[in-house]
């Protein structure tokens, strides 16, 4: 059996634990700085359009979208977001656009739906 070291005093624990704070100060102060002389200092954070997406399944949705793997959520919401871009640009009162205007509606639905279940379950 190994010898175990010395345990360390409450005083030693003491001073690293300072020794720690001081270090963690001085790296906040710095990054404080720093962070403040970046031009997006105080100015609201960018809309990222997930304001349907539940509070706790956001950070999840994120980290699919950023590796590639688009939710089924999200794929729908660009989906209609692409027909939406197309109604504006179609004639208002020709059937193209009542016959888009009907898919947009039955898209939000089924994205309404499938949010809420979501929310519900709280989970993937």
């Amino acid at each position: 059996m190994k010898p175990q070291p010395p345990k360390p005093t409450q005083a030693e624990r003491e001073a690293e634990l300072r020794s720690l704070d001081e270090r963690i100060g001085e790296a906040l102060r710095a990054d404080s700085a720093e962070l403040r002389a970046s031009p997006a200092w105080g100015k609201p954070l960018p809309d990222t359009g997930d304001a349907q997406v539940p509070q706790e399944l956001r950070m999840a949705f994120k980290l699919l979208k950023n590796s590639g793997n688009v939710p089924t959520e999200v794929g729908l919401m660009q989906e209609l977001q692409a027909w939406r871009d197309e109604l504006t640009r179609l004639p208002p009162g020709g059937p193209e656009a009542e016959a888009l205007r009907r898919r947009i509606a039955e898209r939000q639905l089924l994205i309404q739906v499938r949010i809420e279940r979501l929310a519900r379950t709280r989970s993937l």
